[in-house]
């Protein structure tokens, strides 16, 4: 089974898959989002390596699909929390997850491993939208890959004591002396 497998892209929004592709046929091995080609130079070398990225950023949802075997690299953010009414607490980022090597993934752990895709089998990416005031965000997903939502903001009016913010990818801020919420996703 030849699988082609990635090893670096940059970008950035929601929901991404990015691998490692012949020059010549980056555009035709998947579908499924905004694709760009990225080149870089090889460290070192004078030749240069070719990257297919599929961004996904539209909360309706949208399928990556390969047309051969691929080992893909992701990075999935959740949507980011509303803040509270008034004078509440902020709310809290989208969770992270993330397989590029290097790079940490949610809650300062390390990489996630690949995924390796069947030719033809379509995976459901859905992108968390971020929530409203008082509400948390919503969960982004590329395939079984989750990234929680962040937490709404936590209550608040005047002065008067209040509660924590809500849970999520990260927790939304806490009003006054409400305790803080946390929760790195």
């Amino acid at each position: 089974m030849n699988r082609t497998t990635s090893r670096w892209a940059l970008a950035s929004l929601a929901a991404l898959a990015f691998w490692l592709a012949p020059r010549a046929e980056a555009q035709y091995l998947a579908t499924g989002g905004d694709i760009k080609t990225v080149v870089t130079n090889n460290a070192g070398t004078s030749s240069q390596i070719v990257y297919c990225v599929h961004q996904f950023t539209n909360t309706a949802g949208d399928t990556f699909t390969p047309s051969q075997d691929l080992t893909v690299q992701y990075l999935v953010i959740g949507g980011g929390g509303g803040g509270s009414t008034g004078v509440g607490g902020g709310g809290g980022a989208g969770g992270y997850r993330c397989s590029v090597m290097g790079e940490l993934s949610g809650g300062n752990s390390v990489a996630e491993p690949l995924t390796n895709l069947t030719s033809g089998v379509g995976i459901t990416v859905s992108v968390g939208g971020g929530g409203g005031a008082d509400s948390a965000g919503g969960n982004s997903e590329f395939g079984a890959i989750s990234a929680l939502g962040g937490g709404y903001g936590g209550p608040g009016s005047g002065w008067a004591a209040s509660g924590p913010g809500g849970t999520g990818g990260s927790g939304g801020g806490g009003y006054y002396n409400g305790a803080a919420t946390t929760n790195p996703g």
